[in-house]
């Protein structure tokens, strides 16, 4: 490799008191720039120089240039990439910090707004009443989804079914499952989505089938509320 030696004494005698700039920017000069340098002096007799804003002119008596060799043990190296490596824990929050938001106007709600494919649980099954007709029903409505391989919860809690609501929308379950005076009287149920928020009431029997056409992209919300009758949400149902 080529090793630059400067003769200090000529560089001070041709730049006075810049001599140190001029030095520092020759010990700076990487193997590219010594061989750039020694390439010009040679052809030219001469190489000017810029450091900073000025040019300074070297001479073949102010540096010299020798053909050593040096055994390099090792070299630093800067990356300039971004680390690729990524574990499961930095993927995981990632998704949960895209997907979690607060639901207009009541900063109390939040909603873990996760597709239906990575959600863990599915449905939420949720008793309106706490009575014995209303209980009964949750037996057979887990049944039905079991046999479906459907993912399910059950909240037969004594809070309000806003706030029941609310749980089920805080971990991420995407549909609900509402049993109601007519699912005892009449057989069907009513089917909520969680970021919309709005509700279908279709016959129990159905409800497997549907839920898996909504969980795999078979039909979407809006065909679903298109085929089957809405339900408005009960004051209620919107107060947690």
């Amino acid at each position: 490799m080529n090793e630059l030696v400067q003769d200090k004494g000529k560089l001070g005698a041709a730049f006075n008191k810049k001599m140190g700039i001029v030095s520092k920017y020759l010990t700076e000069l990487d193997e590219d720039g010594v061989n750039a340098l020694e390439a010009a002096i040679t052809g030219k007799g001469s190489a000017t120089v810029r450091v900073g804003t000025e040019d300074f002119t070297l001479t073949p008596d102010m540096i010299k240039f020798n053909k050593v060799q040096k055994k390099l043990q090792g070299r630093n190296v800067t990356p300039g990439v971004i680390e690729p490596s990524f574990g499961i824990g930095r993927i995981l929050y990632s998704v949960l910090e895209h997907a979690y938001y607060i639901r207009d106007n009541d900063e109390q709600r939040g909603v873990l707004g996760l597709p239906a494919a990575i959600a863990p649980v599915k449905v939420g099954v949720l008793p309106l009443l706490n009575n014995k007709e209303q209980h009964a029903y949750i037996a057979k409505i887990a049944g039905l989804l079991q046999q479906s391989n459907i993912s399910f919860k059950v909240d037969d809690s004594g809070a309000s079914i806003g706030k029941r609501y609310a749980r089920t929308d805080e971990i991420g379950v995407p549909y609900g499952l509402t049993i109601d005076g007519d699912t005892v009287t009449g057989h069907t149920i009513t089917l909520r989505e969680r970021d919309s928020t709005q509700q279908v009431r279709a016959n129990v029997d159905e409800v497997p089938t549907l839920l898996l056409q909504l969980l795999n992209g078979v039909v979407s919300w809006e065909q679903v509320r298109a085929k089957y009758p809405n339900v408005e949400p009960s004051k209620e149902e919107k107060e947690k």
